[in-house]
């Protein structure tokens, strides 16, 4: 198994289940609002959405 896309509501438990199926899976975890949205500001990068489209693929 090469990626799995966990979505969800905020506040549904994503991270944590993304975290554990790392672990278990042997797979890294990505967070994609890290590479979508700049640190601490939430203002959309332009930018970013081609390589949160890579991470997604």
């Amino acid at each position: 198994m090469k990626r799995i896309l966990v979505v969800g509501c905020s506040g549904a438990g994503k991270s944590t289940l993304a975290r554990q199926l790392s672990q278990l899976v042997g797979i890294p975890a990505i967070q994609l609002d890290a590479h979508y949205w700049q640190e601490c500001r939430w203002k959309h990068q332009g930018k970013a959405q081609k390589q949160v489209n890579n991470l997604k693929a």
